[in-house]
């Protein structure tokens, strides 16, 4: 099956239209220009970009940010996870036939209250179908995005990116802006830029007798998190962004929180313990490191995560 379309509408140098939401009055967004200035392909759960925004006087003193789209049409890598099959303008005319089909209502009630780890994919459906869930899979992803930075706050900026704003896309995209529960909506979030490198490429950008505290150190950033009440269940040494700060001082930040569970979702806090045991977010993180860096690295488990473990 072939994955790739080369109808995906970013690329460098581009304008895109976009709605910025405001805290206090979502009904009035302001409109802003965001000028593409680099893509993060592939793109996975979200279209990733960096950008620029000249209009808009508080956004422009950022300087550049990352913009991520949760546009179902081009997440590549989810939809070949998932088996669906590459977006098409035709595709998306069906699509629209569909959710405006008063007999597509049960299919969307039914999408709107399973997970999307717990979709069955294993039964063929319709092109409009398709999109109709992939659409849904998006606006979970961003749901559990937003939230996951909301309970971060006080740690935005040290433990991940800082959150500059909701956004959903405007003329850009062949799908018409909307409300967030409307399926031509492109929600999407603005972020504080971190110039660094992946967690994965350490060896290439910073000394070896540096690595096991740099990796140490991102394995605090998923303390961090659990304290607060977030189990990651997207862990891994691409989510990990590291910024050298100076001559031999550098600093991870962890990225992409779209796939997450929340403290408030375990009855007590015993099976949210052997929830964050049976993830073990920190051997996904130390034993990917030790793949990418073969013999030069050996992970050792920390003793957070041994008293977590009980050990």
């Amino acid at each position: 099956m072939d994955f790739v379309s080369d109808t995906c509408p970013y690329e460098e140098g581009e304008i895109l239209d976009l709605h910025l939401l405001r805290p206090h009055d979502p009904q009035q967004p302001d409109q802003i220009e965001a000028t593409i200035v680099d893509l993060f392909q592939p793109f996975t759960l979200s279209c990733a970009m960096k950008v620029r925004i000249d209009n808009h006087r508080k956004l422009a003193s950022e300087g550049n940010m990352v913009l991520k789209l949760f546009d179902r049409r081009f997440t590549t890598e989810f939809r070949r996870v998932w088996n669906v099959d590459v977006w098409t303008p035709e595709a998306e005319n069906e699509f629209h036939q569909f959710v405006n089909d008063p007999a597509s209502s049960n299919f969307l009630a039914d999408i709107q209250k399973d997970k999307v780890s717990n979709s069955p994919f294993d039964i063929r459906m319709s092109a409009g179908q398709s999109e109709a869930w992939m659409n849904q899979a998006m606006l979970d992803f961003y749901n559990t995005e937003v939230k996951a930075y909301d309970t971060l706050s006080d740690v935005q900026g040290d433990v991940v990116p800082r959150l500059i704003g909701l956004v959903t896309a405007s003329s850009s995209s062949s799908v018409s802006p909307g409300p967030l529960d409307q399926p031509t909506a492109i929600p999407g979030i603005l972020l504080q830029y971190i110039r660094g490198f992946q967690l994965k490429d350490l060896g290439s950008h910073a000394p070896k007798e540096l690595w096991d505290g740099i990796c140490q150190d991102a394995m605090q950033l998923l303390r961090a998190t659990g304290e607060r009440g977030i189990l990651n269940l997207d862990v891994q040494v691409r989510n990990v962004i590291v910024k050298k700060l100076r001559a031999n001082h550098y600093k991870p930040f962890m990225i992409d929180l779209a796939i997450c569970r929340f403290r408030a979702e375990a009855k007590d806090e015993e099976e949210w313990r052997q929830w964050r045991v049976d993830e073990d977010e920190e051997g996904w993180l130390g034993r990917g490191m030790e793949d990418h860096l073969d013999e030069d690295y050996f992970y050792r488990r920390s003793a957070y995560s041994k008293q977590l473990r009980g050990e």
